[in-house]
């Protein structure tokens, strides 16, 4: 048995790895995508926040990258097309592109040959909702087909109102291509839209290898012109446009189909009537214009899209009716899932319940009818576009390859009204039925998890709970009905001598009949079955309660194997949620780990392997922890250009206006050079060039401030640049050596760029080249003179000191004339404004605490610390009567940490929204004390439990007559348990060693948690009551009731605070561990209520600790994981080569 036991046990913990790591991977995938493009999109946001770019271009770019998840999940540029063969990938843009080829009049019915070439040159763009595509008097040069989407055409006689619109498949500007004449009117998009543009250009430069067909399309454009000039004449010229197939109602011949343009006009109005008649004002209604294909099978479903959206349109609308509206279903829904089966199962006597069964009839009934609506409203809002014609006949094509949708149709069926539909069997699975239409519910949290996916962890824990604490009430609905039933009239019920219910009695020696009564009766019959159905789900398994027949027992194992797999799945999620979150962090790490062995390995100067390990802190500080493709020098390098360059452009403008060669330069060239320049933030402090150096490179400031030193052992700087300040020109166009050392006087972002940079963006501006190529060589005799000057003159470069990350920020005392310029102010100068400044001097320190440093991290872990120490104490106090004088010592030793760490806040260096770092210790406390939590902080801090002494005379440590007072007034620093996670936020940041730290820190938490559970159910046991307390009562405890759990160990002495610690400590450990011994349940309902939510809190806190250190291991594996991938490939190509053992051995052992 033990044997087996043990095999049992071992493959269970198998099972339950490969299926929770299964679906971590799995879910992993798609999570981090999303959260890594919601983190790049947060450090977008800060940087045009910071070079002060309109609010209406950031929204349009954080509308962009929303809609860019919506449809494509984030990807842009589909790179696997880049592994496929060329035949494939030039089949795939063709099969995109037939659709336009065959509608178009002007390819329809070409060669494929040439076709294919077309498709080549087709680009596909995204466009924003509410942006012009073209504008009325434009130039045109492109043709468009919208592929999704709807376009707005404003009106030809009021262009703010709109005119038209158009459908996805309408093709836009296809004469423009042969007839550039301007826009006659402008187009917006009502939607997203994605479109195929063809540029004129690109398609001249094609058909200039094919005459043939440049003749033939210019015959059909002339064709295609005298069609529309002998339309007009018979229309007249007062329509603004015409129904077409009133024009021609017959194609006679060949011609004729091949410049038929097949155009269906709605009105925008109604039910959307086909119009018959030319339209003479297009003000009067919106003209809804569709282009279906002459043949079918071009056809393509433009809805298809819709329907693979992560965001479900209906949930992405904007119009406020239909949110309320699918709140109100929602409710209904998740209220009758709930209802139905415990109407079904239990007699309540709680009035209000027993009246919302009585009435469930007549609220069916209700309810289907609001399914009935439900139904037409999804149909009509699963697909944006504009028309009830359209919306309904696009959105059933949608909806009736959906499960969901017969889900909902068979819901709203109202059964009740049939008699056959009274018989018990039919009515569990009516109910069955009701209860699947929380499918809402899990959509409704998907679409919370795409809209705010910086609380992805957060919304995926209340779903679990929610699943959890839902099939638990299900399950205990079930197992109440296999062992008792409802009488008719609904007044009593009829339970069975052998089942489940009766087996807590049996076998009890000294239970009472009253006791067995209160078991079987139906007052408490429900939280019964809820405790068995809880201990049941979430593997819990007190053991007070077992099945008794063959129907129970089917029904607990099917449970129990649906929850194990339910509680796999939501560790997953977790898991997967907790990984994005640290994944940012993590990847940074990874990146530093290899760094430093690479630098161990090469055995470099321990100065220099600080100096290149800042760099990388520093860099990643600039890019705000966003970990950019290769070769990517922008967050936004997957937005189209008109955002993209856009957003460079800002940035750099007013940089680089002071550099005479860029000045009113060309804004296309400025942004091409923007591209290929680099960015470096470099510590204050550093030497940047040295005297007679020779970069080939031009650097310009973004932010901060650069001294020159004439030479190396100057103190006072010949001149300070600034912001937006530039040097090394002459460098970067002629090689002139540097006369300086350069020397950065605080943290500073500069620009750098390359010389072949420079040729590479320039190369259009050919004057430019030769002049700088004719100053070159006027001043080349001078420029070698100067460089080997300096070559001679041999000297001895200092070694710089590590600008290693400090814990501290040190104000020395210099002269007053030194550094005056600097962005830093001299500690002293800044109290020169203050009136009374030797106060200030005598409370501020000189330093400030950097917030990077190795002191603040443990800073903050300590406080961590301190604050559950804190709640513990006061929390035990409370509930579990604890006042003993270590209790009293401890809490005053905890405040006196709180107020020093206020002292310490006031010299917390915080960084800008410019990542810049402040560290001023005046600007650091005004900041803390007006922008930051200073005025709580103090309020939490302050004991205002020492009133009591002072008022009524009792003593300093709280005992007497108002000792629960004492307590109460220290609930103030409740608030302190925010502080507490802040450890696992540290420990998350740590690469090396990281799952050892975060294993500890769960244990201490987890004992934190036992403890304050443990004192609440101590109050539940043993009441506080009104005892007095008094000098030499501090060890006095609260009696304890019997018939209570802490009473079932009769042999245990409860004498001490101690004693009653460990068993609490046991009582709830078994339970929110899911451990369940048994030993010391009740029937008690208050305790049963305690254990409910013990049981789901517990099984909620074990899902996130696994799902963390889980979390951990994956992204630590991930790294070794990459090594063993790449070893395999290289084994596989060398074994396939038939590369020798000998070599292959050799290469591994490299």
């Amino acid at each position: 048995m033990g044997i087996m036991s043990l095999i049992m046990l071992i493959g269970a913990i198998i099972i339950s790895g490969f299926f929770s790591s299964g679906l971590a991977t799995f879910k992993l995938e798609n999570d981090g995508a999303l959260f890594d493009l919601y983190f790049r999109v947060g450090a977008i946001v800060g940087h045009l926040t910071h070079i002060q770019a309109h609010e209406i271009y950031i929204n349009k770019v954080i509308e962009y990258y929303s809609l860019l998840w919506n449809y494509r999940e984030g990807v842009y540029d589909v790179t696997f097309m880049s592994e496929l063969p060329q035949s494939v990938v030039e089949d795939m843009f063709y099969d995109i592109c037939r659709e336009m080829f065959h509608k178009a009049p002007l390819f329809r019915g070409l060669d494929e040959n040439f076709l294919r070439c077309v498709s080549k040159i087709v680009h596909v763009v995204i466009y924003n909702p509410n942006m012009i595509i073209c504008s009325t008097g434009d130039y045109a040069m492109n043709m468009f087909y919208l592929l999704q989407g709807e376009v707005h055409v404003k009106s030809k006689l009021d262009r703010r109102m709109n005119g038209g619109i158009l459908r996805a498949g309408c093709i836009i500007g296809e004469m423009n291509l042969f007839f550039s004449y301007p826009y006659t009117t402008t187009l917006e998009t009502r939607t997203c839209c994605q479109l195929l543009q063809i540029e004129k250009f690109e398609l001249f430069e094609l058909l200039k290898k094919h005459e043939q067909i440049l003749k033939l399309l210019r015959k059909r454009v002339d064709r295609r012109f005298v069609k529309v000039q002998n339309d007009y004449e018979i229309v007249g010229k007062e329509p603004i446009c015409w129904v077409q197939q009133r024009v021609n109602p017959s194609l006679s011949n060949k011609s004729d189909i091949e410049l038929d343009f097949p155009v269906v006009m709605r009105s925008g109005k109604g039910f959307n009537r086909i119009i018959y008649q030319d339209v003479l004002d297009d003000t009067e209604d919106v003209i809804i214009i569709d282009m279906p294909c002459i043949d079918k099978s071009y056809e393509k479903k433009h809805t298809q899209v819709f329907k693979t959206c992560v965001i479900p349109p209906i949930l992405n609308t904007t119009e406020t009716w239909v949110k309320w509206w699918n709140t109100l279903v929602l409710l209904i829904s998740v209220y009758s899932a709930i209802m139905a089966p415990y109407c079904h199962h239990f007699v309540s006597n709680n009035e209000l319940m027993k009246f919302l069964c009585d009435i469930d009839s007549f609220i069916e009934f209700l309810f289907c009818f609001v399914y009935m609506c439900d139904i037409v409203v999804e149909i009509c809002y699963s697909c944006p576009v504009t028309g009830l014609y359209y919306k309904f006949k696009d959105g059933l094509s949608i909806r009736l390859s959906e499960v969901t949708f017969w889900i909902d149709v068979i819901s709203a069926i109202p059964f009740a009204a049939f008699d056959w539909a009274n018989i018990q069997e039919i009515k569990r699975i009516v109910n069955i039925v009701r209860c699947l239409r929380l499918w809402k519910v899990g959509r409704y949290f998907e679409y919370l998890d795409n809209i705010h996916p910086d609380s992805l962890f957060l919304f995926r824990l209340i779903r679990a709970i929610f699943s959890i604490v839902y099939g638990t009430h299900l399950a205990s609905c079930y197992l109440y009905s296999f062992a008792c039933s409802i009488k008719p009239g609904r007044t009593t019920v009829n339970c069975e001598r052998v089942s489940w219910l009766r087996s807590f009695t049996e076998g009890k020696t000294g239970f009472s009949a009253d006791a067995r009564h209160d078991v079987l009766g139906i007052t408490e019959g429900y939280w019964i079955s809820f405790y068995f159905a809880c201990a049941t789900v979430t593997t819990t398994g007190f053991g007070d309660f077992s099945p008794q027949t063959r129907t129970e027992m089917i029904f607990l194992a099917a449970s129990q194997l649906l929850s194990f797999c339910i509680t796999g799945y939501y560790t997953a999620l977790l898991t997967s949620a907790l990984s994005c979150i640290v994944r940012p962090k993590l990847v940074f790490q990874q990146k530093l780990i290899g760094v430093r062995q690479f630098l161990t390995h090469k055995g470099l100067a321990e100065p220099l392997q600080k100096r290149i390990i800042e760099h990388y802190y520093l860099q990643d500080q600039l890019w705000s922890g966003v970990s950019l493709p290769d070769k990517v020098s922008h967050y936004m390098y997957d937005t189209p250009e008109y955002l993209h360059e856009d957003a460079i452009y800002q940035e750099v403008e007013l940089h680089f206006d002071g550099v005479p060669i860029f000045t009113k330069l060309d804004p296309k060239i400025l942004v091409n050079i923007t591209k290929l320049m680099r960015r470096y933030l470099i510590p204050p402090g550093a030497i940047f060039v040295r005297k007679g150096e020779v970069r080939r490179q031009m650097y310009v400031i973004g932010r901060g401030s650069v001294a020159f030193f004439s030479d190396k052992d100057d103190i006072i700087p010949t001149k300070i640049l600034d912001e937006t300040g530039h040097f090394g020109l002459r460098d970067l166009l002629f090689g002139e050596p540097s006369h300086h050392d350069i020397k950065t006087m605080s943290y500073c972002l500069l620009y750098e760029v390359e010389l072949r940079d420079l040729f590479e963006a320039m190369r259009s501006d050919i004057d430019l080249l030769a002049h700088v190529e004719v100053e070159k060589q006027k001043l080349q005799h001078g420029i070698d003179a100067m460089i080997l000057e300096y070559s001679l003159n041999s000297k001895n470069l200092p070694n710089d000191d590590a600008k290693e990350i400090p814990s501290f920020i040190y104000f020395p005392k210099y002269p007053r004339d030194i550094m005056k310029h600097c962005t830093y102010q001299e500690y002293e100068e800044v109290f020169d404004t203050m009136k009374r400044p030797k106060i200030f001097r005598c409370f501020l320190m000189r330093m400030a605490i950097h917030p990077a440093g190795t002191f603040a991290r443990f800073w903050i872990s300590f406080m961590s610390l301190v604050a559950a120490m804190i709640v513990g104490s006061f929390v035990a106090e409370t509930f579990g009567g604890r006042r003993t004088l270590d209790f009293r010592i401890i809490s005053v030793i905890m405040d006196v940490f709180t107020w020093i760490d206020i002292y310490l806040k006031l010299h917390w260096a915080y960084y800008t929204d410019s990542n810049m770092l402040i560290s001023h210790p005046v600007q650091t406390s005004i900041r803390y004390m007006f922008k930051g939590e200073f005025l709580l902080d103090v309020l939490i801090s302050i004991p205002f439990e020492l009133m009591i002494p002072l008022v009524t005379g009792t003593s300093f440590f709280g005992y007497s007559q108002c000792a629960s007072w004492y307590s109460k007034f220290r609930w103030t620093r409740f608030s302190q348990i925010i502080r507490i996670p802040a450890v696992i936020k540290i420990f998350h940041s740590v690469f090396k060693f990281r799952n050892i730290l975060l294993l500890v820190s769960y244990a201490s938490i987890s004992l934190f948690i036992c403890t304050i559970v443990a004192s609440i159910a101590e109050s539940v046991a043993c009441p506080p009551g009104t005892a007095i307390w008094s000098e030499g009562d501090e060890n006095k405890l609260p009696f304890c009731r019997e018939g209570t759990y802490i009473r079932q160990k009769p042999n245990l002495k409860l004498d001490t605070s101690n004693q009653r610690w460990v068993l609490g400590i046991y009582y709830v450990s078994q339970v929110m561990f899911s451990v369940g011994c048994g030993d010391m349940t009740t029937l008690s309902v208050v305790e049963m209520r305690l254990l409910i939510a013990v049981s789901l809190f517990g099984f909620g806190i074990v899902r996130c600790i696994l799902a963390d250190i889980t979390a951990a291991e994956v992204d630590i594996d991930e790294v070794r994981q990459k090594y063993l991938e790449s070893i395999i490939r290289i084994n596989f190509t060398m074994t396939k080569e038939q590369v020798p053992t000998k070599v292959r051995k050799y290469v591994f052992k490299i």
